[in-house]
């Protein structure tokens, strides 16, 4: 038992690689045998089993051992999936108890969920993760109605080279490839669905802003821990345009409030609809 415990703290302190990505995941929430990685989507889950003690061949104990802590991977991972956080007031479970349909759905997504990770100890115990991602089908299914799909939004056509009022204020400068919102030191929690609001409570980006087709493929946003991560990510970039927040509110914390000064930097301009729309958008926490 003592051995099991150990490892298992190990294995939480030690982020799993993403198979093809250079650097390890940022954000990483971390539970008891099992974690979100939210900068990724990806959620995983540990399974542990000790040797069986049957008298059988060696390959039918082993066996054996393997669909026992591959059984434990799968509950793990389904009791996360239910409580993952899909606003400051709901969780994943919530829609599942309203939704039959949808809970079966993902009941088998959970059962289906691909062995990432196998090992054996020296001992014969088995150690198994499963993991799966939370976008894709898994976001079709669980992702409210009111995320819709928005039509492409064309920037101000400039007539024969000559912008006029705000266009020829922003002429020469590099467009934003996407938003970066520093929320460390917030006390900000991630979100599959979360609000960046002005201080007058007013949305500066939503569920209303993303089109249903990025909200499914990406998410929202993704979260990282470093603020040089968040510049440097292939999602915002080229010059992304990086916001301060000025305090996390609503339940859970999930909700972003920024300066009105800031919002309106950010809404104020086409070019920054268009990346909202695309979800090009990272949230940098403690």
């Amino acid at each position: 038992m003592l051995r099991l415990i150990i490892a298992a703290l190990v294995l939480a302190l030690v982020p799993v690689p993403v198979p093809g990505a250079e650097a390890l995941p940022d954000y990483i929430e971390t539970f008891n045998n099992c974690g979100v990685d939210w900068e990724t989507g990806k959620i995983s889950a540990t399974g542990f089993s000790e040797p069986s003690r049957k008298k059988t061949g060696a390959q039918t104990i082993r066996n054996e051992t393997l669909s026992a802590a591959r059984k434990i991977a799968g509950e793990t991972l389904a009791d996360l999936v239910g409580k993952l956080r899909l606003s400051g007031r709901r969780s994943v479970s919530d829609v599942m108890e309203a939704e039959p349909s949808i809970a079966e759905r993902i009941r088998e997504m959970v059962r289906s969920a691909p062995v990432v990770q196998q090992n054996f100890l020296s001992d014969g115990a088995a150690e198994i993760v499963v993991e799966m991602s939370i976008h894709g089908g898994f976001a079709q299914l669980i992702l409210p109605d009111d995320i819709r799909h928005i039509e492409a939004i064309q920037p101000v056509n400039i007539i024969k080279g000559k912008p006029k009022g705000d266009a020829a204020g922003r002429a020469g400068q590099a467009r934003a490839g996407g938003l970066v919102i520093d929320a460390r030191g917030l006390g900000a929690t991630p979100a599959m669905i979360f609000s960046v609001l002005d201080e007058n409570g007013k949305s500066v980006y939503g569920s209303a802003f993303i089109s249903r087709e990025y909200a499914v493929q990406w998410g929202m946003a993704e979260y990282v821990k470093r603020l040089s991560t968040a510049k440097g990510s292939a999602r915002v970039s080229p010059h992304p345009l990086v916001i301060k927040g000025l305090r996390a509110v609503g339940a859970g914390r999930t909700d972003i409030i920024i300066s009105n000064a800031d919002a309106t930097k950010i809404i104020g301009a086409v070019e920054n609809l268009i990346f909202l729309r695309k979800g090009r958008v990272s949230v940098v926490l403690d």
